[in-house]
């Protein structure tokens, strides 16, 4: 529970905007434009426990994040950022959908799509409260962070 305590209810951002040519908001931000942002485009997609969206604070990362963090997306792959783990997993992001598919975006060497069905993990993430402080750790997926909590 002291831990709980740590854990702060902010928005995740489940970006299901610009639906044209059904590609969601997300594809033209990191495919065209190579422009991320953390601002969720609408509260309407903002999910938080005290707005009932969530039992926890606790989601996905959105691809938004893994391009901030170094992962980039087709043939700019980088394989040096700090969330590449080696193995493919799902982000929170939508990437494009019609009639009789759905594409998420997943993080690999790069950031890239995929039907939204298969065999990759799921990575959880939280927001920290201002106070908690970190114990040791350098926050990568082999050495993550611990929290200090007394």
């Amino acid at each position: 529970t002291k831990v709980t305590n740590l854990i702060a209810d902010t928005p995740y951002c489940n970006d299901m905007s610009e639906p044209t040519t059904n590609y969601f908001g997300a594809n033209n931000r990191l495919s065209t434009n190579k422009s991320p942002q953390y601002k969720c485009p609408s509260s309407t997609y903002a999910y938080t426990v005290a707005k009932g969206d969530l039992t926890y604070p606790i989601a996905l990362l959105t691809a938004d994040e893994v391009a901030y963090a170094g992962g980039r997306y087709g043939a700019e792959e980088n394989t040096s950022y700090y969330l590449n783990t080696g193995e493919g997993y799902w982000t929170m992001t939508p990437y494009y959908v019609r009639a009789d598919m759905s594409t998420i975006w997943f993080v690999s060497n790069s950031l890239a799509e995929s039907v939204a069905y298969g065999t990759y993990a799921a990575v959880p993430a939280v927001s920290l409260k201002p106070e908690a402080k970190v114990k040791s750790g350098t926050g990568l997926y082999n050495d993550p962070y611990i929290i200090k909590t007394n």
